[in-house]
């Protein structure tokens, strides 16, 4: 009697750790792999950060920060306005630069550019997102209005008004 009792408990300490075994290796056992494999993915996010950190911080330990231009350099900024849409695709119908404004107070003044465009979606999204990349100004859009050319849609028509901020300060 007593060694069927300890046959059953050996049995059923065998069982258990079957169960325990087939367990891990169904449940736990691809979590493990997952979450090394996503261990990994986070460690190579992590030293891409730090490299990127690493150039921020070495372009302000140079004194590099975005100057923006005086009144006399408005010319090489729509250039490089114009160059960089016509890069991404658009077709600029007109482009009218407004009167300086002067923000009291400000060391900056305000040049609003009112543009008319034709372009894709796609395009007319790059080109948005292209506008804080601008090496020659600082460019925000005030008033933006889009409708479609045709009754595809394919082609829209963008009326949009661009802020670019120039300098304030005397030029030596």
């Amino acid at each position: 009697m007593k060694e069927i009792l300890r046959n059953r408990e050996i049995l059923f300490a065998g069982t258990a750790v079957v169960i325990t075994i087939a367990v891990f290796v169904t449940v736990y056992s691809p979590m493990i792999i997952a979450i090394k494999q996503e261990s990994r993915r986070c460690s190579n996010i992590e030293s891409k950060l730090a490299a990127a950190r690493k150039v921020v911080g070495s372009g302000k330990d140079m004194g590099i920060e975005r100057v923006l231009p005086g009144e006399d350099n408005i010319t090489e900024a729509i250039t490089e306005l114009t160059f960089k849409g016509r890069s991404s695709g658009i077709n600029f119908l007109s482009i009218a630069p407004e009167d300086v404004k002067t923000v009291t107070d400000a060391q900056y003044k305000v040049l609003p550019v009112a543009i008319k465009l034709e372009s894709t979606y796609r395009d007319l999204g790059l080109f948005l997102g292209s506008l804080d990349e601008f090496d020659e100004a600082l460019l925000k859009v005030k008033d933006f209005t889009v409708k479609a050319k045709d009754e595809h849609g394919s082609l829209l028509i963008a009326d949009l008004t661009l802020e670019m901020y120039l300098s304030n300060l005397e030029e030596e």
